[in-house]
């Protein structure tokens, strides 16, 4: 019984291990996407004042109007703060890279306080999203399908996240079970005890 304990523990870590490559495979590829499609937007909007953006889809639904704005760079709060020519003036879809890349990188290993710190980004990352959509429903007033296809791939970021802490919290949980039943003399993988 306890070696088939210890393949069910040994199969359950290689199926996380499996599923968080899949996951981060999966999550960085949208990820990348949506930055490029960002980044380019803002860029050719800046360079070309003709360009049309194939997310403008109409009058209310221009995500032109929204990567222009000053909410555009430092979610509009980073400019009046340290000033427009700080290094840390920079695209709202710099910021995203970088979190989402924090989270990529925090989600291929399965540590608890690596976990802890995804649901911990989870959580900013919603509250900034938060605030971004309030400023763009209600200052703005527009709809931007690449803003909100970015809030809702942080709130399903956080929704794995919670889930991937509770799935190490689990395993770590049986293992430690299983490890300290072995230390207690309770019995031993392989053998019965008498």
């Amino acid at each position: 019984m306890c070696c088939a304990r210890s393949t069910l523990l040994v199969s359950t870590e290689l199926s996380l291990v499996v599923f968080e490559d899949t996951k981060a495979r999966f999550v960085k590829g949208w990820i990348s996407r949506l930055r490029r499609l960002s980044e380019g937007v803002g860029n050719a909007l800046r360079n070309d004042p003709n360009y049309q953006a194939l997310c403008d889809i109409s009058e209310t639904m221009r995500c032109s109007n929204v990567f222009t704005s000053r909410f555009g760079k430092g979610l509009g709060i980073v400019g009046p703060l340290v000033g427009e020519d700080s290094p840390l003036y920079q695209s709202n879809g710099v910021y995203g890279m970088f979190m989402y890349s924090a989270f990529v990188f925090f989600s291929l290993f399965p540590y608890r306080v690596f976990a802890k710190i995804c649901v911990f980004m989870g959580i900013a990352a919603n509250i900034v999203s938060a605030y971004l959509a309030y400023i763009l429903f209600f200052v703005i007033e527009d709809i931007c399908v690449v803003c909100i296809s970015t809030y809702a791939i942080g709130f399903f970021l956080l929704i794995a996240s919670i889930k991937n802490l509770s799935a190490i919290n689990t395993l770590k949980a049986e293992t430690s079970l299983n490890f300290s039943s072995y230390l207690d003399g309770k019995g031993t993988p392989g053998k019965k005890r008498v």
